[in-house]
């Protein structure tokens, strides 16, 4: 271990009070590096050893992924005060984060006096210590041969989690406390490559054992993601001018995100109520500026839809009184999202759906494979019914020991207590990849004298709407198309028909496990429809 010479194992203050008194450096200090002109140059060190009153013995690099920094004479130490014990791992950056869970072998160790590792540093034959894994979780689930970390894991080899742009893992550790061996599962999954706000605070986690017991035993956690409605949620909200009830909202992608309006869903709520989609070709919105379109909400797809002089993903409101926050409110005064600290008003929040939030969750537990693309895990039940009604909640949920049932604290207006949920067998990782497009293949034969090419309108209802938007969707390729030619609206977009004047096959990009109706357009060269074949149900993979 290197040794650094200072003036002084006694701090120097020149803060308030006068003359106070701070203690002296001691082992398993951390202290933050500075230039001599108080700069902070991008090092801390940790205190392993002293000798006498100007020589300490120091660890560096401190943190996981940094490297030692070489420091000028004149440097100065900084203690690095904090409630976070000294012990604690960083999972990347030079900093402790804020878990303190601690783990105690009290077999080994019954009166906890650590006599394997006095100072606290973290080593494998420390019998008291705090957790080393998931160094930035909050809510974690630990049980003797596994544990359920709501975190980062520390990195290291075999321990890269593959998992989409918007992605965010947590980690499932085997063993003990000891041990590192670590599977990754992806708690906000992406649908084709753009996924939700689901991250920290706005879509909570509360990780819990599965089954203990018979055949699902350590087959999957159970988790419960109530989403918070964030005060701080990022947004710009406006009172659109010349209109009584009609509001506009903007810039409401957050944690990286960018808006795709065909591969992502809307979260919109005002105080305590959802409010639904009208979106739809030649909506006219201003139209509707009254009291029979309350709570309702249009979300443009291109220029000028839903009102005049609208852009792409603009989204505008129909609220009767919606709420200020007042000057000096914690995120800012006027039009936003209140949260639960003020659950009643007529709020405006608008967040793109993350695809776990308000969900109870299972997630898959395979010691041997990664599941960053969260082809594991499986909305089981919606038990959270009113918008923030959740908001500062701990909603835990627990398996019953056969997996048969789950308990979840749940809100089922008007009631607020327990329920049971009955759990169908956990499957494991699904063979079909339905975080993306499911490829279904129709196949067309026998077409009509005249025909050139077709179409097939497509959707999750029988007018063929495959979204909230109320436009029928069309596909007219013989592969899944990528963008926003995935699919294309019948009204909004410009397309063209797939050539099929002796038989081909169209394929649909649809979503998992879902009813859907579609049907055949068959069209000249034109492009006009000479004939359409009737409706057809199907239930997609």
């Amino acid at each position: 271990m290197p040794q650094v010479t200072v003036n002084s194992t006694t701090p120097v203050s020149a803060g308030t009070p006068t003359n106070q008194t701070i203690q002296v450096a001691a082992i398993g200090d951390i202290m933050d590096v500075h230039t001599s002109g108080d700069a902070d140059d991008g090092e801390a060190v940790r205190i392993v050893g002293i000798s006498g009153t100007t020589i300490l013995v120091v660890q560096r690099p401190l943190w996981v992924g940094t490297s030692a920094i070489a420091h000028p004479s004149g440097s100065i130490l900084f203690m690095k005060c904090t409630t976070i014990p000294n012990t604690m791992l960083s999972t990347h950056g030079r900093e402790p984060y804020y878990d303190t869970q601690v783990w105690w072998d009290y077999v080994a160790d019954p009166h906890m006096l650590n006599t394997a590792d006095l100072y606290q540093q973290q080593l494998s034959t420390a019998t008291n210590f705090v957790e080393n894994m998931g160094g930035n979780s909050s809510h974690n689930a630990a049980r003797a041969d596994f544990t359920a970390i709501d975190g980062d894991a520390l990195p290291a080899a075999g321990r890269e989690c593959p998992m989409p742009a918007m992605g965010r893992a947590s980690w499932v550790r085997y063993g003990d406390f000891h041990a590192n061996a670590a599977q990754c599962h992806q708690y906000n999954p992406s649908f084709d490559g753009f996924g939700g706000n689901g991250f920290g605070n706005e879509v909570e986690t509360h990780p819990s054992a599965g089954a203990v017991t018979g055949t699902q035993r350590n087959t999957h956690i159970i988790d419960t993601r109530p989403h918070q409605v964030s005060i701080g949620w990022v947004q710009t909200v406006s009172k659109v001018g010349g209109r009584s009830f009609i509001y506009k909202v903007t810039d409401y992608v957050e944690s990286g995100n960018t808006y795709d309006y065909k591969r992502q869903g809307l979260t919109v709520m005002s105080g305590r109520r959802t409010v639904r989609d009208v979106s739809a070709a030649g909506f006219d919105y201003a139209a509707h500026d009254d009291a029979s379109y309350f709570y309702t909400y249009c979300r443009a797809y291109k220029t000028d839809d839903c009102l005049s002089g609208a852009a792409a993903n603009d989204v505008y409101l129909n609220i009767p009184k919606a709420a200020q926050a007042p000057i000096g409110f914690p995120t800012g005064s006027g039009y936003r999202c209140l949260g639960g600290s003020l659950p009643d008003p007529d709020d405006i929040c608008v967040s793109i759906t993350p695809a776990h939030g308000n969900h109870i969750v299972q997630y898959l537990m395979d010691a041997a494979h990664h599941d960053g693309f969260g082809l594991g895990s499986r909305r089981i039940a919606i038990p959270f019914i009113t918008p923030k009604v959740l908001e500062g909640s701990n909603m835990n949920g627990h398996e019953l020991p056969d997996g048969s049932w789950e308990v979840s604290d749940a809100y089922l207006a008007p009631v607020h207590s327990l329920f049971l949920f009955k759990l169908p067998p956990y499957p494991g990782a699904s063979v079909v990849n339905r975080v993306s497009w499911i490829p279904v293949p129709i196949k067309v034969t026998g077409v009509p004298p005249g025909t050139d090419n077709v179409i097939v309108e497509f959707g999750y209802d029988p007018d063929f709407n495959c979204s909230s938007r109320r436009e029928a969707c069309i596909t007219n390729a013989s592969t899944i198309q990528s963008g926003n030619s995935a699919y294309s609206y019948a009204t909004s977009d410009s397309y063209s028909g797939l050539s099929c004047a002796s038989g081909c096959t169209v394929v649909i990009p649809a979503l998992s496990q879902r009813v859907m109706w579609y049907q055949i357009d068959y069209r000249n060269a034109s492009g006009q429809t000479i004939l359409t074949r009737k409706a057809e149900p199907l239930v997609t993979p």
